[in-house]
């Protein structure tokens, strides 16, 4: 059961007020002033129970904005590792496709030559069968 701490205040002030006669005996004064300490010590406990609440959620806001800045860095890293193995796929493949031209080139030229070599021994053959 949780106790309402001003309600009680509120009653025992009153009660005193009502009872002036009684503040008189040192029972009462012992009671009395124990009861003010622990409702002094409950406040302080639920004080500092509060701040301890008050910094864990402040911790734990640091810590998620923390690990979301971090996500947000490792997703652009990976984008930019991503775009970076792209381009170097793209230049290979650019690369690949150039000497690819100049191997189809140099055997097309290959090819010419020997065409011509072909047509010019046919017709020296064909000089000396006239």
């Amino acid at each position: 059961a949780r106790i309402d701490l001003k309600e009680l205040s509120n009653l025992l002030n009153d009660e005193l007020n009502q009872s002036k006669d009684i503040i008189s005996y040192p029972t009462i004064n012992a009671a009395i002033a124990t009861l003010q300490h622990e409702v002094r010590h409950a406040k302080a406990s639920q004080d500092n129970m509060a701040r301890e609440r008050d910094k864990i959620r402040s911790d734990l806001q640091a810590a998620t904005d923390c690990s979301a800045a971090l996500a947000m860095e490792i997703d652009e890293q990976n984008s930019r590792q991503e775009k970076m193995m792209k381009n170097q796929i793209q230049k290979i493949k650019q690369e690949w496709l150039d000497n690819l031209k100049n191997v189809e080139s140099v055997n097309e030229k290959e090819l010419e030559k020997k065409q011509s070599l072909i047509l010019e021994l046919e017709r020296q053959l064909s000089k000396e069968k006239d």
